[in-house]
């Protein structure tokens, strides 16, 4: 599976400054956000992403509710089956990508 992750990801500037969530869970966002890039969606298990972070599978759970809770991410199952998870980025992460909130952070920094 990791031959689907690009060599960086990508943290929005209003994420962070926002700080709504941890550190781990700014980096657990790039890497949900880099593996929908190629399908719309992130299929990846709390396993996979654990792995990948090396966090305990519960940290991740932990780490996604925040995710969503701060309406960065939503989460779907397919037929109400919990292992068949799809993770999206919100059209809120989507279209504040797209308005260059660095330019906000250089001009006022």
């Amino acid at each position: 599976m990791n031959e689907e992750l690009r060599t960086y990801i990508t943290i929005p500037t209003f994420m962070i400054m926002s700080r709504k969530v941890s550190f781990k869970e700014l980096l657990l966002f790039g890497i949900i956000s880099n593996l929908a890039n190629a399908y719309g969606y992130c299929w990846a298990d709390n396993k996979y992403l654990a792995d990948i972070l090396g966090m305990s599978e519960t940290s991740i759970t932990h780490s996604i509710t925040n995710l969503n809770r701060a309406n960065y991410i939503s989460v779907a199952f397919e037929n109400d089956d919990k292992a068949k998870r799809k993770i999206f980025v919100t059209d809120y992460c989507e279209n504040a990508k797209k308005q260059k909130f660095y330019v906000w952070l250089y001009r006022h920094f």
